[in-house]
């Protein structure tokens, strides 16, 4: 007798188990679906970003690339030789000679501390490494691009 009642009491809900784990399933398809499609528009969301950093990247050096032309375009109008040796040799010279002129007066700045007494550390400190490996890089990285052609 406790069978047939047992029987009659978890038959139906035995027969409910399977119904019950079809909804949990299809809830989870739902929420996973849902998850996809938003991981997916995160992606595109992504990918449309990328795309338009890279359209501005390129837009900006072509600017860059004209700009350099036209840079490069000055320069050329600034050192074009008139025949005149004498003007074209002052003209060829004044970029050197100033060079020289700010090179000499720092120069005897930096004798002068070193003769009033200052340590060697305070007259060749941080700044004056930043300024002189900013000269040279700035000669030989010339250099390098007047080899070049540039």
């Amino acid at each position: 007798m406790w069978e047939a009642l047992l029987g009659g009491v978890l038959g139906p809900l035995i027969r409910l188990v399977p119904e019950v784990l079809k909804y949990l399933d299809r809830n989870n398809e739902r929420t996973h679906e849902l998850n996809m499609q938003a991981a997916s528009l995160e992606a595109d969301k992504a990918k449309y970003s990328a795309q338009l950093g890279m359209a501005e990247l390129q837009a900006d050096s072509a600017n860059y690339t004209t700009g350099m032309s036209a840079l490069q375009e000055a320069l050329k109008g600034q050192f074009q030789i008139t025949g005149n040796k004498w003007i074209d040799g002052l003209n060829m010279s004044v970029r050197p000679l100033i060079t020289y002129a700010f090179f000499s007066l720092y120069a005897g700045v930096k004798m002068e501390m070193l003769y009033n007494g200052a340590t060697l550390i305070q007259i060749w400190n941080e700044t004056d490494m930043g300024l002189f490996s900013g000269i040279l890089s700035f000669y030989f990285m010339g250099r390098v691009f007047d080899k070049n052609g540039r």
